[in-house]
């Protein structure tokens, strides 16, 4: 077995364990976990294997947040879709406290018996649907107590129909924008910004994209002139690379709709399968580098990871910087949205 077989085999065996061992946390704490020795809000942290709850025996907010991210984590170890994207939403330990610190001010609640369900969902889910971005049994967690003009730290926090603005400094829940309205904060789901900032309904097939985007399962053809929606293309249907009009999880390679490469491919043409990046100097799909691993560029390395010399020659992975790690202000290594003042990453906001 070949070191990048092997390295994949962990990394699905971590998957599988932590999803496992996730779920296992949240069923206890949810259910007769929470008449354990462990008196209600006991203080505990995913590392001693103990979840703080609540008056009510459920778990907090914080720590319903850090087990998904734990479960998203593990998804990432086969799903880290680094070569042209950067595509799972990844909560780490500060904005998980900051999620807590929304529902100690009344802003959001917990649904506790949506989290065995999140934690299944992302454990069934294809890289393909994790890609698309959060899935719907993980939206149901959070419940918004927020109305327009009440305060927020972020979008969870504000009822349907609303947004959080200026997030980062505790903001102020906004009604999204409606068809014709100016966009705003945002313009109301499925209603998307035109070129002259004006919420209007997504182009259909057949119609133009000049000026707004595409509905759902339509990808704007530049191709003659005026642009036009035009429905997604199955496999083997002619294409153009970077042109999006292949149906996922298909792109172009070699001008047609195919599955991605896989591991050894060639990706010159194509970006390779979720969990494997493009080697910049062999053109080849390879298993992305952790820790120390040689890299030739930014898109090499895991998801927590960047390619100290991304602009060629080998480089090393090395990890991102946290809140309040030492930095280098001319080495960009400070995870956003955290950034590098007077060598600390320090976040944008006072308000984390």
């Amino acid at each position: 077995m070949t070191t990048y077989k092997i390295r994949a085999a962990k990394r699905q065996f971590s998957l599988s364990c932590a999803m496992r061992c996730a779920a296992l946390v949240v069923l206890c704490a949810v259910t007769a976990c929470s008449n354990s020795s462990h008196p209600p809000g006991g203080g505990g942290d995913m590392s001693g294997g103990v979840v703080s709850t609540d008056m009510a025996g459920q778990p907090t907010v914080k720590d319903a947040c850090l087990m998904v991210d734990t479960a998203r984590q593990a998804a990432r170890l086969t799903c880290s879709g680094v070569t042209q994207s950067y595509p799972l939403i990844v909560y780490d330990a500060a904005d998980c406290a900051r999620q807590q610190r929304a529902a100690d001010a009344g802003y959001v609640t917990l649904d506790a018996a949506e989290l065995p369900k999140c934690l299944a969902a992302i454990q069934a889910a294809s890289c393909t649907t994790l890609a698309l971005g959060e899935l719907p049994e993980c939206v149901a967690l959070y419940v918004p107590l927020s109305a327009i003009g009440a305060g927020c730290l972020d979008a969870r926090d504000c009822k349907s129909g609303s947004t959080c603005h200026n997030s980062m400094c505790p903001g102020t829940c906004e009604k999204l924008a409606g068809v014709s309205e100016p966009c705003g904060v945002g313009c109301a789901p499925p209603l998307v910004c035109d070129t002259n900032t004006i919420c209007q309904q997504p182009a259909m097939q057949g119609m133009s994209c000049a000026t707004f985007a595409c509905v759902a399962g339509q990808y704007c053809d530049f191709n003659g002139g005026n642009p036009i929606c035009r429905a997604l293309k199955p496999a083997g249907s002619l294409c153009q690379t970077g042109t999006g009009e292949c149906q996922a999880p298909l792109v172009c390679v070699s001008s047609m709709c195919a599955l991605p490469p896989k591991l050894g491919e060639s990706c010159a043409s194509a970006r390779c399968e979720f969990g494997l990046a493009c080697d910049d100097a062999t053109k080849k799909c390879v298993v992305w580098r952790d820790d120390n691993g040689v890299c030739h560029g930014e898109f090499e390395c895991s998801p927590d990871f960047i390619c100290t010399t991304p602009g060629g020659g080998n480089g090393t992975c090395v990890k991102w910087l946290d809140a309040g790690a030492t930095c280098d202000p001319a080495v960009y290594r400070c995870r956003m949205p955290t950034v590098c003042s007077s060598g600390t990453c320090k976040m944008t906001s006072s308000c984390t």
